[in-house]
């Protein structure tokens, strides 16, 4: 039973002794990061960042109308999905875990890009006649569009007040005909 234990201890002191030795032969605090994307990395696809808020757009839009249509019983779940299951029975649950403001979160975030993506086309002088231009100002203003139609309240910009769904809705005109027109521009 002696030899047992000390062959034990000697495995672990030959662990420890080993980890120490990876340790101090390489810096564990350095990572290094192949595929990061610097700014100016993104400076020069902006057609990727177009994408990346139509994309982000799209996403939550899949979500909203899944969650839209099992509230209104247009849907009907016959899965094993509690989530899904709640809202079919009625139950929407306002937490960070749930659907609902989850899905106010992500068009909060896809706003943001938007707004983001629109901030780099000015610092880089992409004309608003730019193809790029009119996708993303269009997509922020459906943001603002379906926050006005799901939501009683909402912030119309980033960090700012709640207003009510009306002025919501005012605002998502207002940016829905600036993109309407700067499309009819660039023809």
């Amino acid at each position: 039973m002696v030899r047992f234990r000390w062959n034990r201890a000697r495995r672990t002191a030959e662990l420890l002794l080993g980890t120490a030795v990876m340790v101090a032969a390489c810096d564990p605090f350095e990572v290094s990061d192949p595929a990061r994307f610097t700014d100016d990395d993104v400076d020069q696809a902006l057609d990727a960042v177009a994408n990346g808020v139509e994309g982000a757009f799209q996403l939550v839009l899949d979500d909203y109308v899944i969650n839209t249509a099992l509230l209104g019983d247009e849907w009907q779940h016959t899965g094993t999905w509690a989530q899904y299951d709640e809202l079919d029975h009625g139950r929407a649950r306002y937490s960070n875990m749930g659907n609902v403001d989850g899905i106010m979160n992500a068009w909060l975030r896809a706003r943001f890009s938007a707004e983001d993506a629109l901030e780099r086309f000015t610092r880089l002088a992409v004309p608003d006649t730019d193809a790029k231009t009119i996708r993303v100002k269009t997509a922020a203003a459906f943001v603002d569009l379906y926050l006005g139609e799901g939501w009683c309240e909402a912030p119309a910009e980033q960090g700012g007040p709640a207003v009510t769904d009306a002025q919501m809705y005012a605002q998502a005109i207002a940016k829905l005909t600036e993109a309407f027109n700067l499309a009819q521009q660039a023809s």
